[in-house]
Order: C-alpha cells, then structure tokens, then sequence
C-alpha cells in the first residue's frame, strides 16, 4: 500500500497479532456475558465445593499440593481466598448447623470435636451448615453466615463415636443466614463423672478474645485487613450470644452433651432422631 509516495507494507505477523486481540476480545465478552447471566446460582454443585473450600484452606494458612490436593494449580485458591476477605467476609475454625432461624457456630481447636459435635446434631434433624469453617460478614441485621459448598471430614474416633465414616458433600442450595449464637469448644481437664457439659454464657468482652482464637487471617501483615477483622469479630461478640463449652469426651457423654447444647442455645428440641449407639 502506497500513501503520497511512502511505502507501507502490513506485514503477515502485524495482522496475525491483530486477529489475536480480536479473538481475545470477543471471547472475553462471550465469557462475561454468560457469567453475567449466572452470578445468582451461586457455586455450581457439581465442584462438589473444591473452589470455596480451597479457599477456605488457604484462608487457614495451608498451602495447595502440600497441605491438601487441589484440582487446580493452586494460584486459584489464593485468589478465592483474596477475593472473600476482599469483599469483607471472615473465616472462622469452626463447623456450624442451622435451623430455620438462623445458624448455630462450633468453634474450637483442630481435633477437640466441633465437627463430630456439629455431624451429631445433624443426625437429629438440624442442617450441618459448614464443617470445619464459617465464612461470615458483619451486617444491620447482624453477623450473617455465607452457605458455601463442603466435605464433611470425621476423623476416624469421631468416625466411630456416630458409627459412621462417610463423607458427604451439601449442595448450595441455601440462602445466607444470621448466626444465632457462637460455642467456643473445649474439652475438661478432669472427668466429672455426674456432667457431660459445663456451658455458661461469655461477657462479650471475655467472648470476643475467645472468638478471635478461631479467626483466620489471609494476610497477617495487612494492618487495614486485621482492623477490619477485628471489627467483624467486635460486632460478632457484641450481637451474638457466646457460650463457653467445656465437655466430657466419651460415647456416654455424646448424647447428654448434645441435649445441654440443645438446651442452652434455644435450638428447637422437637425434632425425631435416633440417638447415636441406640
């Protein structure tokens, strides 16, 4: 091609590199419009929950392929995980079940029993909401807890104390819900044989250093973000209910424990079950 008498030649890659931004163009908005068309579902169930809780996993300070096995890559899970503290949500240690009020929290340590606890309560007719995270976000209705895809995971003595060693993974086929009240587990230091449970009702102060135990943090060094976390978990303490539960560990304790955390959250006892080992 000739313009006043200057020669200028399109060459073959100049036209390829520009056919490849058209390309990369045009699939980028087919992608966006049919995400767009998507945003309401939710997670999709057939990821049987790996993208929430790798993220959740990160959130926790493991790491992909060595912690735990990823489907993806791994730079993934670190995005996701970004993303829910971005978007102001918090992660705590903890399993939860729902009713039709709201959401019931387990908080404790790796291996004290808030997922046996939380299994347990589901067999007597309660929804498992979560096991072994809650995702969380302050609002004017007060904290609300994010119904995200998960893997129930026993380990092989809670496995034996309910009878059972499946896992099974929850659909997202729920709405976010208000937490309802918050138990920091623990396990006694000496066997009374006459109490399953001692539950006693925490001073928001006291509940709010107790909570903070169980947060997770993303990204300790962000001193934004951990003022951030520290408001959630202020708002949690304040507006929700905090138990302390110290618990007797034994199959003839199970039961009686689930009835003193029954009784002392409100949970709504006119529910059929089969008690565990009946």
């Amino acid at each position: 091609m000739t313009i006043s008498g200057t020669s200028t030649t399109t060459t073959p890659s100049t036209t390829g590199r520009r056919y490849s931004w058209l390309i990369a163009v045009a699939v980028t908005l087919v992608v966006a419009a049919y995400c767009w068309t998507r945003l309401g579902r939710g997670w999709v169930p057939h990821d049987e929950g790996t993208i929430a809780q790798s993220a959740e996993r990160v959130l926790q300070h493991q790491v992909p392929h060595h912690d735990f096995i990823d489907v993806y890559t791994g730079g993934l899970s670190y995005l996701n995980a970004m993303a829910l503290q971005a978007f102001g949500f918090e992660a705590m240690h903890a399993s939860a079940v729902a009713e039709d009020r709201g959401v019931v929290v387990f908080a404790a340590r790796s291996g004290t029993g808030k997922s046996t606890i939380a299994f347990g309560l589901s067999r007597r007719g309660y929804r498992q909401w979560s096991d072994d995270a809650v995702v969380f976000h302050s609002s004017s209705d007060g904290p609300i807890a994010a119904p995200l895809p998960f893997t129930v995971r026993l380990r092989p003595p809670s496995a034996a104390l309910v009878g059972t060693a499946a896992a099974h993974m929850t659909p997202p086929d729920r709405l976010p819900a208000r937490i309802l009240a918050v138990c920091v587990l623990s396990r006694m230091d000496h066997v009374d044989s006459n109490r399953a449970a001692i539950i006693r009702r925490l001073d928001p102060s006291v509940a709010f250093r107790a909570l903070l135990t169980h947060a997770h943090e993303f990204d300790p060094a962000n001193l934004e973000r951990r003022r951030r976390t520290l408001e959630a978990y202020l708002d949690l303490a304040a507006s929700v209910p905090t138990y302390d539960v110290m618990f007797r560990h034994g199959r003839d304790a199970f039961e009686p424990l689930l009835d003193q955390i029954v009784d002392a959250v409100g949970l709504p006892a006119d529910r059929a079950y089969e008690p565990i080992g009946a």
